[in-house]
């Protein structure tokens, strides 16, 4: 009987890769370590030293209808001076149109990404994978107000651009990957989902599911990219394993055991990792490693 373990849809079992933010100065350097690993799944550096460009929020905020980056202060505002109809006309004839040029990546928001495509172009990198990332909707939607003191993912009109604008930001990504001749794996980035399931949560486990059922499905229909989550606390983990992902990262040192509370959602138990015989595939769990080595 074969080992079900061996790899997940092509990943190779016991390979790690990174979340991103890394504490280099220069692209340059961090993508010759990260390449330089031959047990990690090459990932693009978020160089978050370097300046506020490369912020979890800000970088990915170029495409996105009605935000502006204020670099002073590190952060997004949503402009309260935006033409609404005639900038969401724009982004949608851009988006419904493929125009994934528009919501490519900007080498001065995103230095790692274009450094690290680089070095495998003229470097001849073997791995089958780069993994890739976006911000995730419901972290963004809850990391920005507007003049009214509403958060954004409370705005079904920004909402919705929001969510596709994010998802072609990961489709140009995979693109790009796809290029190059290997496989993209895309995360969605939802540090948000720390602590979700409290009495301070702003959202409804529907509302939860439904904006990230949505930036799942756009991607999935128009790439073949696995698709992962990385949450860095602890949260609701069946809402995450009834979404249609294929990797889940999570630190499991600290929240391993919550986690296996959904054995038979996860095909996990306490000796055992992987697909469980005869149950439906679910997804990949690679735990968030403690070590300072990169491998």
């Amino acid at each position: 009987m074969s080992n079900p373990i061996v790899s997940w849809k092509g990943l190779p079992s016991f390979s790690g890769t990174g979340i991103g933010s890394v504490p280099f100065l220069s692209p340059q350097r961090a993508c010759r370590v990260i390449l330089d690993q031959d047990c990690l799944i090459p990932f693009w550096p978020q160089m978050v030293r370097v300046g506020p460009r490369e912020e979890m929020l800000i970088q990915f905020s170029p495409p996105l209808p009605c935000l502006q980056p204020d670099l002073e202060n590190r952060t997004v505002r949503i402009d309260p001076f935006c033409n609404r109809s005639r900038t969401l006309l724009d982004f949608y004839e851009k988006f419904l149109s493929g125009n994934l040029d528009f919501f490519a990546l900007r080498p001065d928001f995103a230095s790692g990404f274009f450094t690290l495509l680089h070095e495998i172009q003229t470097g001849g990198v073997s791995a089958p994978f780069l993994k890739g990332q976006i911000v995730g909707p419901v972290t963004l939607g809850l990391s920005l107000k507007d003049e009214r003191d509403r958060f954004l993912i409370h705005d079904p009109e920004l909402l919705d651009a929001v969510i596709k604008g994010l998802a072609g930001q990961g489709l140009s990504q995979v693109e790009q990957i796809a290029a190059l001749g290997k496989k993209a794996l895309l995360f969605i980035d939802e540090p948000s989902l720390s602590g979700y399931g409290s009495a301070f949560t702003p959202l409804s486990r529907s509302e939860v599911l439904d904006i990230l059922g949505e930036t799942i499905r756009l991607i999935r229909e128009k790439s073949d990219a696995l698709i992962g989550l990385h949450c860095c606390g602890n949260t609701d983990w069946s809402l995450l394993l009834s979404l249609d992902l294929d990797v889940i990262n999570l630190d499991a040192f600290a929240f391993g055991e919550a986690f296996l509370l959904y054995p038979g959602k996860s095909g996990l138990s306490s000796n055992r990792t992987g697909p469980l015989p005869g149950e439906s595939s679910p997804p990949r769990i690679i735990p968030a490693g403690r070590r300072r080595r990169p491998c």
